[in-house]
């Protein structure tokens, strides 16, 4: 009997991934009448998980060691701080404009940024209310989560990533002159590759 060897090499596209489970989540609000602004702030959290997901990837590909000095290089005492730091660095080495944090889509971005933030490194919230209500059920929910995320909202946030993503794709794609790309757009496409050969060792 036959055996085989097959050796393989590849990459997941975490940030394909991470978007593909965004654009479910925002579908699943589609389709329901109840609940929908969970399913959107679900989607816009996993939006945001790609976007930065698709930042640390370009990272890797533009620069090798700054990618493997992320947490030092991004840091708070630098001169690319977080996110806004990485999106900084990305458009200054593919020389493309600097981003307008005071106008679309930028401005939109930050503040799914700071939500974001927010969900994230949640903490305990003491509340101290007084309120006349027609029944006796009552909870204190936070103004910051409870504050609906709509279908409106949730279609803006992916615009403004797909927009702002695409631009560093296409600028990249030309700056490296590499076929490491796998489609004309950054979140959509192949969710890995995988290449190789399989040989017969008996």
């Amino acid at each position: 009997m036959s055996e085989f060897t097959t050796s393989l090499v590849g990459e997941n596209f975490t940030h394909r991934n991470l978007w593909h489970t965004a654009t479910h989540l925002k579908d699943m609000g589609d389709s329901i009448s109840e609940g929908s602004g969970h399913q959107y702030k679900a989607a816009t959290v996993f939006s945001m998980f790609s976007f930065e997901a698709y930042l640390n990837y370009l990272i890797s590909k533009l620069d090798e060691n700054v990618s493997k000095k992320e947490r030092a290089f991004f840091g708070p005492k630098g001169d690319y701080s977080g996110i806004r730091g990485k999106i900084k660095w990305i458009l200054e080495t593919l020389n493309l404009p600097k981003a307008n944090f005071g106008s679309y889509p930028y401005q939109h971005l930050i503040g799914v940024i700071n939500a974001r933030d927010v969900y994230a490194h949640g903490k305990p919230e003491m509340c101290e209310i007084t309120e006349n209500h027609d029944t006796p059920e009552h909870d204190i929910s936070p103004s910051w989560y409870g504050k609906t995320v709509t279908k409106d909202d949730i279609v803006q946030t992916m615009d403004c990533i797909i927009e702002i993503t695409n631009q560093m794709h296409t600028k990249a794609n030309e700056y490296l002159e590499s076929p490491l790309w796998w489609g004309a757009e950054a979140l959509s496409g192949p969710l890995s590759y995988v290449v190789g050969d399989t040989e017969c060792s008996s």
